[in-house]
């Protein structure tokens, strides 16, 4: 039963139990009677406040657990998206540093070819466009 129900039921009992005493026709019944239901729909209140307490309670414990759960998840979720957040920025530094190795790399192998032009009984032809690259100067 839903505690929305419960709640509904325990209403309508002391309401049901109050508007009988008041519209029933048989207002000639015996003390003893009327204080016999009274007794069993007090015990019928009580073992439904009772149950409603314990919904109440079965129900924060499971707000609790979801609550935990919700949270566990979220934290695992951040930490996900910060270790991709941090993959993608290695990996635009590791780029970035290829590509000025590349330069380098070029640049170096642009020095080598023009200092090996210049060693004694080199047949290396370079022409008038590498020569100025390679010496900073004019064809």
């Amino acid at each position: 039963m839903k505690l929305c129900e419960l709640r509904s039921c325990v209403i309508f009992t002391v309401t049901y139990t109050i508007s009988y005493l008041q519209v029933t026709p048989d207002r000639h019944k015996k003390l003893e009677d009327v204080q016999a239901e009274n007794t069993l729909l007090k015990e019928d209140l009580m073992k439904l406040q009772k149950r409603l307490e314990r919904l109440e309670r079965e129900h924060q414990e499971h707000v609790e657990v979801l609550e935990f759960q919700v949270k566990a998840h979220r934290d695992d979720w951040e930490a996900e998206r910060s270790e991709k957040q941090q993959a993608v920025q290695e990996k635009a530094a590791m780029e970035l540093k290829v590509k000025e190795l590349k330069k380098d790399l070029r640049s170096l192998k642009l020095k080598v070819l023009c200092l090996s032009s210049l060693l004694p009984g080199s047949v290396t032809y370079i022409s008038p466009l590498l020569h100025s690259r390679c010496f900073g100067t004019g064809p």
